[in-house]
């Protein structure tokens, strides 16, 4: 089946780290990791922004004070706290829906985006969050809530969530896409196989 690129930032995470003795392998998204999302869009992004996870840091710091916290929890933490360690956010997003190629939702929904680690790179792995994601049209695929409230993840458990591959980066995909009639092909002959 024919590959695709995942956009900017999954090409960019893998090529930052290329270097590294435990480098990622670059792989691409196909259309049947639909199969994994609960929602599949094409939407216009807009509203943007990186909101603090007060979530994470108020279940650390309870971790950390009653001493069940683990060495790295004790160390992310105190990285949050002083503001250096990016998994002290996540993405918070609206969507502009214009087609539905997977599952059901209304003309607009928010959704959250969580940092993500590219997977295999030893000990000096860097969690990547985009500072910005421009207000255009993407290929978007989705996890319904509620989300889990886990470190870098978002606190915002009633809203979708981009769907990661740890190695591949996130399925969000600027316009325009051949993939989305890959897509189409796809579900489609998985409903006439139900038949």
């Amino acid at each position: 089946m024919t590959r695709y690129w995942v956009g900017w930032l999954a090409l960019a995470g893998c090529l930052a780290f290329s270097g590294s003795a435990h480098a990622c392998r670059v792989e691409s998204y196909e259309a049947s990791d639909v199969d994994g999302a609960d929602l599949v869009v094409v939407g216009r992004i807009s509203n943007y922004q990186l909101t603090p996870n007060r979530s994470f840091a108020e279940s650390a710091r309870k971790r950390v004070e009653d001493g069940t916290a683990s060495s790295w929890e004790r160390q992310k933490y105190h990285d949050v706290l002083n503001g250096i360690f990016p998994g002290g956010y996540y993405g918070k997003f609206d969507i502009a829906v214009d087609e539905v190629l997977k599952g059901d939702v209304g003309k607009t929904l928010s959704a959250t985006y969580r940092p993500w680690t590219p997977c295999c790179f030893g000990p000096d792995q860097k969690e990547l969050l985009p500072q910005q994601l421009h207000s255009q049209q993407y290929l978007i695929a989705l996890h319904k809530p509620p989300t889990k409230v886990y470190f870098g993840g978002s606190a915002d458990s009633d809203l979708h969530t981009v769907r990661i591959n740890e190695c591949i980066g996130p399925f969000l995909m600027k316009m325009p896409t051949w993939m989305v009639k890959d897509i189409k092909d796809y579900l489609a002959g998985q409903a006439d196989a139900k038949h």
